[in-house]
């Protein structure tokens, strides 16, 4: 069997937004199976890393769909920081959502220290569940389409730039 060529390109901004997307939202279904459930106080931490977890992913998203490239987002002043990362989405154009500012900072000081994935000793006095629902869901539904017009614009064009690749395996550079 002959060895199938491989190409190696950057990943288009468009299609890296929807990628982040698609993960948000399954943090947010893996976060309302898990709160909704029978014993949703039996699981508190893992309920609201969740919660964070989705809500970084969707500013993520907003951001990549919005020009911030892969470095900056991993860079050291945005990385995981839900505040700087929900103050830059506010300056790139994100609409206002409701009480959106509120939860970011009080889940971001919460989650300082990895407070939801690792013992610190904060005495946690969080939102409850059913309000955190509230605010990714409206999150969500606000960056949604917007991220996917422009994730499908940058898969139609990558298609076309593509074309004469078939055949090929490619895989991204960045």
């Amino acid at each position: 069997m002959a060895e199938v060529e491989t190409v190696e390109m950057p990943e288009p901004l468009g299609i890296y937004a929807g990628e982040l997307l698609k993960r948000a939202k399954e943090y947010l279904d893996a976060f309302r199976t898990l709160s909704g459930g029978p014993d949703l106080a039996k699981y508190p931490y893992p309920n609201y890393f969740l919660a964070v977890h989705a809500t970084e992913l969707l500013l993520k998203s907003f951001l990549v769909a919005n020009g911030t490239t892969k470095k900056e987002l991993s860079g050291h002043e945005l990385r995981h920081d839900l505040v700087k990362l929900w103050e830059r989405s506010a300056k790139l154009g994100l609409p206002i959502v409701g009480l959106l500012e509120p939860f970011v900072r009080t889940l971001a000081e919460m989650n300082s220290k990895y407070d939801f994935r690792y013992p610190s000793g904060y005495n946690l006095h969080v939102p409850l569940l059913s309000d955190c629902n509230a605010v990714i869901t409206a999150l969500h539904d606000t960056v949604e389409p917007i991220v996917s017009s422009i994730a499908w614009s940058a898969q139609l064009q990558w298609w076309d730039d593509t074309n004469g690749l078939r055949g090929k395996k490619i895989q991204w550079s960045d």
